[in-house]
């Protein structure tokens, strides 16, 4: 006696009333959890160069893969790009022969 099993399948409809598929066809997500993703993301690479598995270029690289595959514009005060190192910045560096915020530019 041959019973031929076949899969069931059961429709569940949809309770969201807003859409939850993105541009891309992945779930959409809210610019917090986009900044969250993306600042967790760059932690565990911040720490592959530390430990030397990555260069400093391949660093850039990643930062705007994931700030573009995060929707972070590449102006973003969120991302981890150069221009936000304190020791790269130039109003912490240099300026005029002194540094600045000193009183009369003075070291």
């Amino acid at each position: 006696m041959a019973r031929s099993l076949k899969a069931m399948v059961t429709h569940v409809g949809d309770t969201v009333p807003a859409p939850v598929l993105g541009s891309h066809g992945g779930l959409a997500m809210s610019k917090d959890e986009a900044i969250l993703r993306y600042k967790s993301a760059m932690a565990v690479f911040k720490n592959w160069r530390t430990n030397g598995i990555i260069s400093d270029d391949d660093l850039q690289s990643i930062d705007a893969i994931l700030a573009q595959k995060y929707g972070l514009s590449s102006c973003s005060i969120f991302l981890e790009n150069d221009l936000l190192c304190k020791e790269k910045r130039v109003i912490y560096g240099n300026a005029k022969g002194g540094h600045y915020g000193q009183k009369d530019n003075k070291s």
